[in-house]
């Protein structure tokens, strides 16, 4: 199994995503983090992958880019609607 296959495993799962999207929390700057509150089911979006920012500014968005088992996840900027 190649680390794309392994990391598409956990874009399928809800519970797995979560977990992976909100251990991340735990590797930003102390003014990143204290934008997400990871006890919000609400703020997490499996169909984009992403999980938002108590203002809605900001993302963590999970994308598989082949590179890691788990996929990656970065930081986002959310465009005004």
């Amino acid at each position: 199994m190649t680390l794309r296959e392994r990391a598409e495993k956990i874009g399928r799962d809800k519970k797995l995503l979560r977990r992976r999207i909100i251990g991340s929390i735990s590797l930003l700057k102390k003014e990143f983090r204290i934008l997400f509150d990871s006890k919000r089911s609400d703020l997490f979006d499996f169909e984009k992958q992403r999980f938002y920012s108590k203002c809605g500014k900001y993302a963590l968005q999970w994308i598989n880019n082949g590179k890691t088992s788990t996929g990656s996840v970065y930081l986002v900027d959310v465009p005004k609607r």
